[in-house]
């Protein structure tokens, strides 16, 4: 039991400072938005697109770098309506099993069937029209070509 709390501290922390270390992100994320919005608006002739896949990467690893800490101090969203009367203990149990029933499953055959399209991808040095690749989000980094 000793050794399952030392892995919970680990993780806990683990999970911490990633979370952390990727908040300046979100200064990225919403600089970026800011010149796409402004360059639309003004009609700057700047490539547009790259900003707006850009968008689309930075929201992604936010999102990977911040969801497990959530979950970890239970600052996800749920809908407690039907659970709000039971136990912490009940409401704990309920959460075990709809993971183990759901979301254990899903990870399983997205994990299952997402590797060949990042093994193509990556193989192919895959790019998008704004020269963006496609397999560093798997791996949760952003190379420019």
């Amino acid at each position: 039991m000793a050794n399952v709390l030392i892995w919970s501290r680990v993780i806990k922390v683990v999970l911490e400072k990633t979370a952390f270390a990727s908040g300046w992100l979100l200064v990225v994320l919403m600089a970026v938005t800011c010149i796409d919005i402004f360059g639309r608006k003004l009609g700057i002739p700047i490539p547009l697109t790259k900003f707006q896949e850009l968008e689309w990467h930075l929201h992604t690893a936010v999102f990977s770098a911040w969801m497990g800490y959530n979950y970890l101090i239970n600052a996800h969203p749920r809908v407690d309506s039907y659970t709000e009367h039971f136990s912490y203990r009940k409401k704990a149990w309920i959460e075990l099993t709809g993971c183990l029933l759901f979301a254990l499953p899903y990870m399983l055959v997205l994990g299952h069937y997402s590797i060949d399209f990042f093994w193509t991808s990556f193989v192919q040095a895959e790019r998008s029209s704004g020269c963006l690749r496609r397999w560093p989000l798997v791996l949760g980094g952003y190379w420019w070509c």
